[in-house]
């Protein structure tokens, strides 16, 4: 889909690479299905071809999908960005495709996570804590979150989050983030 979205558009590999932030190379294996893209990386491409990163995943015609625990959605065809693993935590797409307005993840965040860098994007996010404590900055506020707290946010406004180094475990949470295609 990264492909159709470049070529559309007139992007060489090189000049859609340097407008997300990602080598070239980096660009070509997403294209081709040779590496997993993090989200992240994601957000950056998509919001340098001027989309919502779900207009980036494979095209999905079911009307209703059942995604039972134990499953994975590559089970179910996602792409390969399904989980992502780092010092940031673990990341799990549950559910997106191509012109579909909600993708939804899971996190499961370690304790002591730094503020991570700022996200900003057309549409709203949805954000609910299963476990442990989040810390959530939007613009200037900041939000102390804890187990069954969730917070709504237009996601045009700045917003990050970090993790107390005294929380217990990992730190559980639903990000749904609905995009808007105006």
């Amino acid at each position: 889909m990264v492909r159709d979205h470049r070529v559309s558009q007139g992007f060489s590999t090189r000049r859609l690479a340097a407008a997300a932030g990602v080598s070239q190379p980096f660009l070509s294996n997403v294209e081709n299905g040779r590496t997993m893209v993090s989200v992240p990386s994601l957000y950056r491409i998509a919001a340098a071809l001027g989309v919502v990163p779900s207009e980036l995943m494979p095209s999905d015609d079911q009307t209703t999908i059942v995604i039972r625990a134990g499953q994975s959605v590559v089970d179910h065809g996602a792409p390969p960005l399904a989980v992502e693993q780092d010092d940031q935590g673990r990341t799990e797409l549950i559910r997106a495709a191509r012109g579909r307005v909600i993708e939804a993840y899971r996190f499961d965040l370690p304790p002591g996570l730094p503020e991570t860098q700022w996200y900003e994007h057309l549409g709203e996010d949805f954000v609910h804590v299963l476990e442990g404590r989040l810390r959530l900055s939007s613009g200037a506020r900041v939000f102390e979150l804890g187990p069954g707290d969730s917070l709504w946010l237009d996601g045009r406004i700045p917003h990050r989050w970090s993790t107390a180094a005294d929380n217990e475990g990992l730190i559980r949470l639903l990000l749904v983030t609905a995009a808007d295609n105006k």
